[in-house]
């Protein structure tokens, strides 16, 4: 990020969504003994009993392929219907930093509630709130969770 002018705010967010990618394909492992999944990123495979498949099957038939009658709003960002891995790194980010909009997605998509109750359960059992999101849920998909705007309140 040498030469670019990111404030605290959004380095903060990339950070979350950074280590996103970290929890998803570092920390979640399967056991090579339950098998390949479908789901790779690049030539790493994920087990199939890697947690982050159950996120995955949420909205995707492959890694960058969507299950059928996906719809933009079953994203949390555009961003985030690119590919598997995107999918939950912008979940967790949006979490953190946008967790009332998430909840409040949730009421009435029930992929969103999916993946909030993923999120909920391996995560962030029991709810977590680092900040306050300032972004309002107005059917309008943003493109990326980095960019919304925030108080942080830890």
């Amino acid at each position: 990020m040498t030469g670019t002018n990111i404030d605290d705010q959004e380095f903060r967010s990339l950070f979350v969504h950074e280590f996103g990618h970290v929890l998803d394909l570092g920390c979640f492992q399967g056991n090579p003994s339950t098998g390949e999944s479908v789901f790779k990123d690049g030539g790493d495979i994920m087990w199939n009993d890697d947690p982050s498949l159950v996120f995955y099957r949420i909205s995707w038939q492959l890694s960058n392929v969507q299950k059928e009658g996906m719809k933009p709003e079953d994203f949390v960002t555009g961003y985030a219907s690119w590919d598997a891995f995107e999918d939950i790194a912008e979940s967790l980010t949006y979490y953190v930093f946008q967790r009332s909009a998430f909840i409040k997605r949730a009421e009435t998509n029930a992929k969103i509630a999916m993946k909030l109750a993923w999120i909920e359960t391996y995560v962030f059992p029991g709810g977590e709130t680092i900040a306050e999101g300032q972004h309002l849920w107005n059917g309008e998909v943003p493109w990326d969770s980095t960019k919304l705007p925030y108080t942080w309140t830890q």
